[in-house]
């Protein structure tokens, strides 16, 4: 065997090498998106896991939360949104006083519990309605009357009044006032 064929068969398993791993790391991507991680935030969390994250008495904040689309409030009193989440849930049919149970209880996954989705331009309701923001209309995501850049990432304190609202800007300041007139029971 020459030098010259040696090249070729080196450089060939190279590149054999690199669209294996190509390859392999397409295929994980995709099921990473295809396939939802196992998340500890979940209502997967059983009962004795939920024990060692929640402490009695411990990080139970209250705060208020809507979602409007259009200038319509979306109605959470529902049995099917009621304690879906062992760590951040509504309770006893209101659809607005968030329970959160742990420092560590984003909202996005609160939302997911829901079957609701939201991103930086995009709010999907459970019912597979997708509201994204354009020339018109924007997703805003505010946390005690300001703008908030976190939206599934934030984590609610106790006493925070929470909007996500799709629709036209000038509709923000009533929905506010609904928001903020509602009282925080502290349960």
């Amino acid at each position: 065997m020459n030098v010259k064929n040696s090249r070729k068969i080196i450089l060939l398993s190279i590149i054999v090498l690199v669209g294996t791993f190509v390859l392999f790391a397409g295929i994980s991507m995709v099921s990473m998106v295809m396939i939802p991680s196992t998340n500890i935030q979940s209502s997967s969390v059983d009962n004795k896991t939920a024990d060692k994250i929640i402490q009695p008495n411990e990080d139970h904040v209250h705060a208020a939360i809507m979602v409007f689309v259009n200038e319509k409030a979306i109605d959470f009193s529902g049995a099917r949104y009621q304690s879906q989440d062992l760590l951040s849930h509504f309770e006893d049919g209101n659809g607005v006083i968030l329970h959160n149970h742990s420092r560590r209880a984003w909202l996005g996954v609160f939302l997911q519990s829901l079957n609701v989705t939201l991103a930086k331009n995009c709010l999907t309701l459970d019912n597979g309605s997708s509201y994204c923001s354009n020339f018109d209309n924007q997703i805003s995501f505010m946390v005690n009357g300001r703008q908030n850049p976190y939206f599934q990432h934030y984590v609610p304190k106790d006493g925070d009044r929470i909007l996500i609202s799709y629709g036209k800007p000038e509709q923000l300041t009533s929905q506010l006032n609904i928001l903020n007139s509602t009282a925080l029971a502290r349960t």
